[in-house]
């Protein structure tokens, strides 16, 4: 269950980098980085592992109203995303130990 939590957050990070790419490709400087201008592929996939953790550092920030609306939805998607990989830890664990008390003698 963890492993493809983890297999499918890197999959989607890198489906939001490739997303960016066209974005950037059909409208130049949709995003900005600090000190260079332009996006670069490498720059586009640190961006997306960065908003989707809602970090955001500030260095690489969407301009075209696309890229912005693109990245809004892809903020909200990792904090859906790691809720609910989370419960569904939790409530593993718990059925869990639930299982592991019912077998216990008193």
């Amino acid at each position: 269950m963890l492993a493809g939590a983890l297999a499918s957050y890197i999959m989607a990070g890198l489906a939001f980098a490739v997303v960016y790419g066209v974005i950037e490709g059909r409208s130049p400087d949709a995003f900005q980085v600090a000190g260079t201008g332009r996006a670069s592929f490498p720059d586009l996939v640190y961006f997306s592992f960065v908003t989707m953790l809602t970090i955001g550092f500030g260095d690489v920030t969407p301009a075209a109203p696309l890229a912005r609306a693109v990245v809004l939805f892809q903020g909200l998607f990792g904090v859906v995303f790691t809720t609910i990989v989370m419960a569904s830890l939790v409530a593993g664990y718990l059925r869990q130990r639930d299982r592991g008390e019912a077998d216990r003698p008193l």
